[in-house]
């Protein structure tokens, strides 16, 4: 694979900005909360990074699908993932699910309505 020298200060603006544009349609979307997580939260973006984002928001459907919401209504301009939690879940598996517990130990928020 061919170095990519320079890429990853790129791909940090890139994602930065996506971030930026996604934050600000939240709102009408009606997510309650948004944590950063990954490599941005980690300030370690990789040439590869993707924006990863765990949702808070009140949506009916099975877990593994929500994030489908969010790409059809985003139309994300860059590699993103979205894990999509309801309230209720969220507070009952916050302290039990490892992914969650570790978004929000090394995660930050970045949206809260």
């Amino acid at each position: 694979m061919p170095a990519r020298i320079g890429f990853a200060p790129r791909r940090k603006q890139m994602l930065e900005a996506e971030l930026g544009r996604i934050l600000e349609m939240f709102p009408q979307l009606g997510v309650e909360q948004a944590y950063l997580v990954g490599d941005m939260a980690l300030d370690k973006v990789q040439p590869d990074s993707l924006l990863e984002i765990v949702v808070v928001q009140d949506i009916p459907g099975y877990f593994h699908r929500r994030s489908d919401f969010f790409s059809s209504h985003l139309s994300p301009m860059v590699g993103s993932r979205y894990m999509v939690y309801t309230p209720e879940e969220f507070h009952a598996q916050k302290d039990t699910n490892a992914y969650l517990r570790n978004a929000l130990k090394t995660g930050r928020l970045v949206f809260e309505s």
